[in-house]
């Protein structure tokens, strides 16, 4: 059953026959402990449209799981770079998870505020500030890999807001692109700017001088407002390995990260 589904991807080019080897021949992997990096044979979902590249099949799979985990019925959620709802189905999750979602997309092509049910709306708006939500006030706030599109500026007000509005020891739910190498990605904006490259997307790779941004480094950007509860990074050996869920041409692998407020 679980071959003849990976072989159905493979053939509607969702996933490469690479993928599938790692899933069947290494076992599904659903272990990812609180902070780590996604690997090939993690559990993928097919439940999902999505925009991007097919990261997004582990990605959407993983925070599915940790949210139902979590029961987020009823419980005030913020999600920071939600995407349009005609490319990513992922709000379908929330709407029917229960839960009180304000979600915040800056893509123009959304209108001001987008009404997904009586308890889940869009507001077309920077997170920077997020003043629809009262201090201390929200259990959730998930970040699936937009954090490192925004400029050092954005970022750090934004985290602050973040900070601002989870309720004590409240949950940040990251997802996060990190370069495989110093080659350019024009994604990385956040990497850049850390750096003194320009806010825009652009084709600069990084001299030798110059830092990748790591997993460590982002949860230390990140400690004066959250920490992580596990120290230990998952998958960390599998870092310069095949099995690492990672793209060459996206110059990208995905880390995640589960941190909560001080």
């Amino acid at each position: 059953m679980i071959k003849d589904s990976f072989k159905k991807m493979v053939k509607k080019n969702i996933l490469t026959a690479e993928h599938c080897f790692y899933s069947i021949m290494k076992g599904i992997d659903a272990d990812y402990g609180e902070v780590g990096f996604f690997v090939k044979n993690n559990p993928i979902t097919g439940k999902y449209t999505y925009a991007n590249w097919g990261s997004r099949l582990w990605e959407l799979k993983a925070v599915d799981t940790w949210l139902t985990e979590k029961s987020i019925k009823d419980k005030r959620v913020v999600d920071i770079g939600i995407g349009l709802p005609s490319s990513s189905n992922f709000y379908t999750f929330y709407v029917k998870s229960g839960c009180y979602l304000k979600a915040y997309d800056i893509d123009s092509r959304l209108a001001k505020t987008v009404k997904l049910s009586d308890r889940c709306e869009i507001y077309n708006k920077s997170s920077e500030s997020m003043e629809e939500n009262p201090d201390s006030s929200v259990d959730v706030v998930v970040a699936l890999s937009s954090l490192e599109h925004y400029p050092i500026g954005a970022f750090n007000r934004t985290i602050a807001e973040v900070h601002r509005i989870l309720k004590p020891n409240g949950l940040f739910l990251v997802t996060l692109d990190l370069t495989f190498d110093k080659r350019s990605a024009r994604w990385a904006i956040l990497e850049k700017t850390t750096n003194g490259l320009p806010e825009t997307e652009n084709d600069t790779g990084l001299d030798d001088s110059q830092q990748q941004l790591t997993l460590e480094k982002f949860i230390n950007m990140l400690s004066p407002y959250f920490y992580a509860k596990e120290v230990k990074i998952k998958n960390d050996e599998f870092k310069n390995s095949k099995r690492l869920l990672h793209s060459k041409r996206w110059n990208s692998y995905i880390s995640y990260a589960h941190l909560y407020k001080k």
